[in-house]
């Protein structure tokens, strides 16, 4: 059930380190240089390193604001209206994950998870629905964070000014289902959190430059299909995103609306309620990053099949450390 799997291989601890003993059982007491399990074993031990990871979290909202932004809360406190449009929203997803991917409507057994919280409901992992005056970066189960962190920032940097043009709310919400629905067929109990995509990364950040008009290959020729993605390929960013939309902060109108004015169409628009809303609430740390516009825009376009960009870009992502040796002095031949 977990995608990356390696630890489940026998042959792991001896690849990675020698004389290594893995001892499956709670610690009872500490004594010097002798740690006890609960077992009665003891364990001679010269330091403790705790790993204990953290608990994301996002507590200062309240619940009627979690469910409007589309964050994670709990089953039982989600209202009902919503509940069900979003259960019809993804059972029609899930069948047109299916259609797409049939292999994956038949999984090998395994653990699930029970499910206690509603999954990320934000666009494009980042931006909530309705409301344009917050964004959150972070909030993906991924590999290389440092990559996609940059091409959040580059993307919700973008959305904040105003600069991209997004498809109507509708077709948005057709677009979190998918993924959502994506996430649950190609990640099995890990993808029911909505956020999941540890082998997707590359179709993803393909994707938020896609969005943008950057470009998402960055190296030359062949190394983008074989050479690993880092967060170094994007070095000249910046550049190409101030020679495409400018330093300043010109105002975008786009059907009847003006997102740093005051015209507006007749979309639905309810991002300053929301940002008053927040700003009464007590002020607390975050793990994303938050900014108040003057105003908002509900933008209609194109819209784009994050899942199946998910999956025809991810096969460059996996290959690219299988095949990185083999070819390596290839190339380095054919440069010279």
């Amino acid at each position: 059930n977990q995608t990356g799997g390696l630890i489940n291989r026998p042959s792991f601890w001896d690849t990675i380190a020698q004389k290594v003993q893995v001892y499956r059982e709670d610690i009872q007491e500490l004594q010097k240089g002798t740690i006890r399990l609960k077992n009665g074993e003891d364990v001679r031990s010269d330091a403790i390193l705790c790993g204990t990871g953290w608990i994301p979290s996002l507590g200062f909202f309240d619940q009627e604001l979690l469910a409007e932004l589309g964050i994670p809360q709990p089953l039982d406190k989600y209202p009902k209206v919503q509940a069900e449009m979003w259960e019809d929203l993804e059972k029609t997803a899930d069948g047109e994950v299916l259609d797409r991917f049939p292999i994956l409507a038949n999984p090998p057994e395994h653990y699930r998870k029970p499910v206690t919280y509603t999954p990320y409901r934000l666009y494009k992992s980042i931006a909530p629905l309705r409301d344009d005056s917050i964004a959150f970066v972070g909030h993906v189960l991924i590999a290389n964070y440092c990559r996609v962190a940059e091409c959040q920032a580059i993307w919700a940097t973008a959305y904040l000014d105003g600069k991209i043009r997004l498809p109507p709310l509708e077709q948005r919400r057709k677009d979190v289902a998918l993924f959502i629905a994506w996430c649950r067929r190609r990640y099995l109990s890990n993808g029911d959190r909505g956020h999941w995509m540890s082998a997707d990364q590359t179709g993803y950040t393909d994707d938020l430059f896609h969005q943008l008009g950057l470009s998402s290959h960055r190296k030359y020729w062949l190394w983008d299909a074989f050479v690993p993605s880092t967060k170094k390929d994007l070095h000249r960013v910046r550049a190409e995103y101030i020679n495409k939309f400018g330093k300043d902060s010109d105002v975008l109108s786009i059907e009847g609306q003006e997102v740093n004015g005051n015209k507006h169409g007749g979309n639905v628009h309810v991002g300053r309620d929301l940002s008053d809303r927040f700003a009464k609430t007590q002020h607390s740390q975050t793990q994303g990053s938050i900014r108040s516009m003057p105003t908002g825009s509900d933008i209609s376009t194109h819209s784009l099949s994050s899942a199946s960009r998910l999956h025809s870009s991810s096969t460059r992502g996996a290959q690219s450390t299988q095949t990185w040796f083999s070819l390596r002095r290839l190339f380095g031949k054919i440069r010279r």
